[in-house]
């Protein structure tokens, strides 16, 4: 019975298509990113008055799912591209940091760096609401991104916004050949190993839909 709960649950959600953008204070960020096709955001004052020229790119700490975080990392630079005029890469960040010798987990590293590339803004980001789950006729992936724009001399967060993307594969098993079908198309979803990937491009472009473009 509880099985059945659980998968009747997942196919309402993932037959809601529509995607909300919710703007949240300051002060409201515990603001629920995990509704269905929900992102919600924060836009500072402060970021038009002093508007991102060059952002850098910082690594994702603390994730269990390391190619999905190296994966994420670099889509934030493909989509940060198309914002502002310029963008300190991962692949960019990391050669600047091996050949300058910094460790830009320290604050003094950091600003020195922002400094001496002359570029004052970094975007850091956490995987949040992650997870899969598989129930024989269903399949369910979910990545959630949580992205926030610093201004380093500060640390002054800028700009911040969060979504969790689901997508799912399968159905409800109501004769012996939808259950073939279902548990078939389940679990080609669940093997893919690409799935987990479009999933977060997913995240990210709507995430990224509510950062102004400066360029």
């Amino acid at each position: 019975m509880r099985a059945s709960l659980i998968l009747l649950t997942l196919f309402i959600v993932s037959a809601c298509n529509h995607t909300s953008y919710q703007a949240v204070g300051e002060t409201s960020e515990k603001a629920d990113s995990q509704a269905t096709r929900t992102v919600i955001y924060h836009l500072d004052p402060d970021f038009y008055r002093d508007p991102p020229n060059c952002v850098v790119v910082m690594p994702i700490a603390g994730a269990e799912n390391k190619a999905l975080a190296h994966y994420v990392e670099k889509s934030i630079a493909r989509h940060l591209v198309t914002k502002v005029e310029r963008v300190i890469t991962p692949l960019g960040r990391r050669r600047i940091e091996q050949q300058q010798g910094y460790d830009l987990q320290n604050a003094g590293d950091m600003k020195r760096f922002a400094y001496q590339e002359r570029c004052p803004f970094h975007i850091r980001a956490s995987l949040e609401g992650t997870e899969e789950v598989y129930a024989l006729v269903w399949s369910d992936k979910r990545v959630g991104i949580v992205l926030s724009l610093h201004r380093t001399a500060d640390d002054k967060a800028l700009w911040r916004a969060a979504h969790v993307a689901r997508r799912g594969e399968g159905g409800l098993p109501i004769s012996p050949f939808s259950l073939i079908s279902s548990a078939a198309a389940a679990g080609a979803f669940q093997s893919d190993g690409e799935a987990t990937a479009s999933v977060a491009d997913d995240a990210m472009r709507r995430v990224m839909r509510t950062l102004p473009d400066l360029r």
